[in-house]
C-alpha cells in the first residue's frame, strides 16, 4: 500500500514537472541565453590582453584588474538588484538592463590611450551588468518552477558553461578582423539582438511584479523575510560553502593558462583545456539540477566539494602531463556546475520565495567577494614564491571544510503552494 502511494506520488510529481516545462520553456531559453552573455567580459579579457598592450602599453596585470572590478560590482550591487527585482519584477528589470548593458559594453571600445578611461568605462559596465546576472535569472526561474526547480536552474544557468566555449573563439575572430575595439562592439550588438527579443516576447515569470492582475491577485509567498533569513546560522553556512566554490573556480579561470604554460604546455593546448573546463561545467549544471530535484542538498554537496579538492591538488602538483590537466579541469568544472546550481536552489528551498530576490542578492554579493579576492591573492602569492602550489593546496583544504559544513544542512522546510514555509 505504501509502495503504491509513493509510486503514485512520484508519477504525479513527474507529470507536474513535465507540465512546468511545457508551459515555461521560453523562459528557460531566455535565461540560458542571458546567462551566457554574463560571461562575455571574463572570457574576452585574455584574448585582448596582447592587442591592448601593443596599442597602449598597458600591462597584463593592469588589464586583468577589470575582472576584479566585475567581482566587486557583484559584491556591492547584487543585493540592490535583488531589491529591484523583488519590487518591480524580473521582466521589468531585464527590459531596462539588457540595452543598458549592451550600450555600456560597446562604449569600452572608445577608451584609451589613458588607462583611467578604460577603467572608468569598465566600472560603469561592471555595475550595470550585475542587473543581468544570476540574481535576475534565478529569481525568474525559482518563482516559476517548483517541482522541477533544480533542473530548470541547471539548464537555464548553464550559459556560464557555454561562455567559456563561445567567447574566446568569438573574441579572437573579432580581434583578427576588427581589432580589439571590434570585440566590444561585436559582442554588445550580438547580445542585444539575441537577448532583447526574448526578454520582450518570451520572458514571462510567474509571481513577477508585472504578472499579477486583478484576476490573480498577489498574495504573500511562503518563506522567511530578509532579516529573518540572515539571522539564521544556516544562511551563513550556505554562504561559507558557496564562497569557497567561487574562490576556487575564479582562481582556476584566471590562472589556468599561465599555470599550464609554465610547465611547458603549449598555448593552443592550454586553451583547449579551458574548453574542457567549460564543457564539464555545462555537464555539471545539468547533473546538479537533476540530483537536487531528487536528493537532499547535503548528499549532493559533499561529493561535489571533495572532487574539486582533488582537482586543486592535481594542479598544485602539476608536472606538465596533459592527461592530468584534463582530469583536474574536468573535476573542477563539473563540480562548479553543480555548485552553481546549489546557491539559487538552496536559497529558494530553505528560505522560500517571500523575499527570495533580496536574500539571493546578498548571497551573490558574498559569492562575488570570493570571485574578486581569490585570483589576485593567488597572483600575488605566485609573485612572491614562484608557484601556485601553496594557494591551490589551501583551496583544497577549504573545499574539504566546505564539504563538512555542507553535511550539516538539514531537511528542507515543508513547501506550500509558493515555496517553503518557516523552518
Amino acid at each position: 500500500m505504501v509502495t503504491t502511494e509513493v509510486s503514485t506520488a512520484g508519477k504525479a510529481a513527474l507529470g507536474k514537472g513535465a507540465e512546468e516545462w511545457r508551459r515555461h520553456w521560453p523562459l528557460i531559453l531566455t535565461t540560458l541565453v542571458g546567462s551566457t552573455f554574463t560571461g562575455q567580459h571574463v572570457y574576452s579579457t585574455g584574448v585582448i590582453m596582447k592587442p591592448l598592450n601593443e596599442a597602449f602599453g598597458w600591462s597584463r596585470g593592469e588589464i586583468s584588474l577589470t575582472v576584479t572590478m566585475a567581482g566587486l560590482a557583484t559584491v556591492f550591487f547584487a543585493t540592490f538588484v535583488g531589491m529591484l527585482t523583488q519590487r518591480y519584477g524580473a521582466r521589468r528589470v531585464a527590459i531596462v538592463a539588457v540595452p543598458l548593458t549592451s550600450l555600456c559594453f560597446s562604449a569600452i571600445a572608445l577608451t584609451g590611450p589613458a588607462l583611467w578611461t578604460y577603467y572608468a568605462a569598465f566600472a560603469i559596465y561592471a555595475i550595470i551588468q550585475v542587473a543581468i546576472g544570476p540574481v535576475l535569472w534565478a529569481s525568474a526561474v525559482t518563482s516559476t518552477f517548483k517541482v522541477s526547480r533544480g533542473l530548470a536552474l541547471g539548464v537555464g544557468l548553464s550559459g556560464t558553461g557555454f561562455s567559456s566555449i563561445i567567447y574566446p573563439q568569438a573574441a579572437l575572430w573579432l580581434t583578427e578582423r576588427f581589432g580589439w575595439q571590434g570585440v566590444f562592439w561585436g559582442l554588445a550588438l550580438t547580445a542585444f539582438l539575441l537577448l532583447m527579443p526574448l526578454v520582450l516576447f518570451a520572458f514571462r515569470p510567474l509571481h513577477d511584479g508585472e504578472a499579477r492582475t486583478a484576476a490573480t491577485p498577489a498574495r504573500p509567498a511562503a518563506g522567511l523575510t530578509f532579516r529573518e533569513a540572515i539571522r539564521t546560522s544556516l544562511f551563513w553556512r550556505v554562504i561559507l560553502v558557496l564562497t569557497t566554490a567561487a574562490a576556487t573556480i575564479s582562481t582556476i579561470k584566471v590562472h589556468l593558462v599561465p599555470l599550464l604554460t609554465d610547465k611547458g604546455v603549449s598555448a593552443p593546448v592550454a586553451a583547449s583545456i579551458i574548453g574542457v573546463l567549460g564543457l564539464s561545467t555545462l555537464a555539471g549544471r545539468w547533473i546538479g539540477g537533476f540530483l537536487l530535484d531528487r536528493l537532499p542538498a547535503r548528499w549532493v554537496a559533499i561529493p561535489f566539494f571533495v572532487l574539486p579538492a582533488g582537482g586543486c591538488l592535481l594542479f598544485a602538483n602539476f608536472g606538465g602531463g596533459v592527461e592530468h590537466a584534463v582530469l583536474a579541469a574536468a573535476l573542477i568544472g563539473v563540480s562548479y556546475g553543480v555548485e552553481g546550481d546549489m546557491l539559487p536552489f538552496l536559497v529558494s528551498r530553505y528560505f522560500g520565495q517571500r523575499e527570495y530576490s533580496k536574500i539571493f542578492g546578498l548571497s551573490m554579493s558574498f559569492f562575488g567577494l570570493g570571485y574578486a579576492v581569490a585570483p589576485p591573492a593567488a597572483g600575488f602569492l605566485f609573485d612572491r614564491i614562484g608557484s601556485y602550489g601553496t594557494f591551490l593546496t589551501v583551496l583544497a583544504g577549504l573545499l574539504i571544510v566546505a564539504a563538512i559544513v555542507a553535511s550539516t544542512f538539514g531537511s528542507y522546510p515543508d513547501e506550500g503552494e509558493d515555496g517553503p514555509g518557516r523552518p
